[in-house]
């Protein structure tokens, strides 16, 4: 009976001094490793990874109703502190890889200064090299350090001038191309090369009347905007029926009248500018008309000079 009892002293006694090693191994071990892995990204990576498949594992083979007492209990609490444990994880992985980013940042930004300083060194070498050597000529071929100095001073303020003048000129954007809009009297088979028409035959009629037609094109390369045009006939000359799509600016000006086109692209011409002109003095070979022009990016009011219209008065005579 005393060798059953001494037995079990002894075994205890063994289990104590065993459980006092092995608490010691995990401290020491603990101490020396713990903080390597509980700093290192990719192990909590594995480890945030790893804890669903350990709980899928617990709920899959331990069925909480089978339970009972203080097992259910501890089961239960064992399910709280995983749940725990893992949004910790969580939280330190996320630290963990801000940490690491900044980390790289850092280091980027550490090199490209290192390279642009190690870069600026080598070029204030160069030029340090490049005026001592500019010394040494100068000097050998008769001339005083002073001289060396002031001709080298001069050349600096010359740079210094012409980089002042350079840099006004950056930022300042160059002026926007104005449009520019052009008449021309308007025939059947009118060619390009004949454009802009400034003379054209007409026939008159026996009241003394005469149809001109008339065309305006915007020659530039920007688009002319909220244009306004003018018609001026001859003062011996009056308008035998309003033209279409034109209005007279003022009541008592009878020779003059005005249209308004919104818009006109680059190239392209209006040419549905059809007047009627009768001629008050009998016998005149010929009347002239004028234009004005201007838009919103046309810059000043321009007016033509005049346009000849040649009257054909064989028809009215055959009349």
């Amino acid at each position: 009976m005393q060798s059953s009892e001494g037995k079990i002293v002894l075994r205890r006694i063994a289990l104590f001094f065993s459980g006092l090693v092995l608490c010691w191994l995990l401290v020491h071990f603990g101490r020396t490793y713990l903080p390597l892995l509980w700093g290192d990204l990719r192990v909590v990576n594995f480890c945030v990874n790893i804890t669903p498949t350990i709980l899928s594992i617990l709920f899959a083979f331990v069925i909480d109703k089978d339970l009972e007492g203080r097992v259910k209990m501890a089961w239960r609490a064992g399910i709280v502190v995983c749940g725990l444990l893992l949004s910790v994880l969580l939280w330190h992985q996320q630290t963990l890889a801000d940490k690491q980013s900044d980390n790289q940042i850092q280091s980027a930004v550490n090199s490209a200064v290192d390279k642009s300083n190690k870069h600026a060194d080598e070029q204030f070498n160069r030029v340090q090299d490049n005026v001592g050597n500019v010394q040494k000529q100068v000097t050998g071929l008769g001339q005083s350090l002073d001289d060396t100095k002031r001709a080298i001073s001069g050349e600096l303020q010359q740079t210094s001038s012409a980089l002042n003048s350079s840099i006004g000129k950056v930022g300042k954007p160059e002026p926007p191309e104005l449009a520019k809009l052009q008449f021309s009297l308007w025939k059947a088979g009118l060619l390009e090369s004949q454009y802009p028409l400034k003379q054209v035959n007409v026939d008159q009629q026996l009241d003394g009347s005469v149809q001109v037609q008339f065309a305006v094109r915007n020659v530039s390369h920007v688009q002319a905007e909220a244009i306004d045009i003018w018609v001026f006939i001859c003062q011996a000359c009056s308008f035998a029926k309003e033209p279409e799509g034109f209005d007279n600016p003022k009541p008592n000006q009878t020779t003059v009248r005005h249209r308004v086109i919104p818009e006109l692209n680059p190239g392209v011409a209006v040419g549905d500018n059809i007047l009627n002109i009768k001629v008050n003095q009998p016998g005149l070979p010929f009347t002239t008309i004028a234009f004005g022009s201007t838009c919103k990016n046309c810059g000043a009011f321009e007016r033509t000079d005049r346009y000849v219209i040649v009257l054909n008065s064989d028809t009215m005579r055959q009349r």
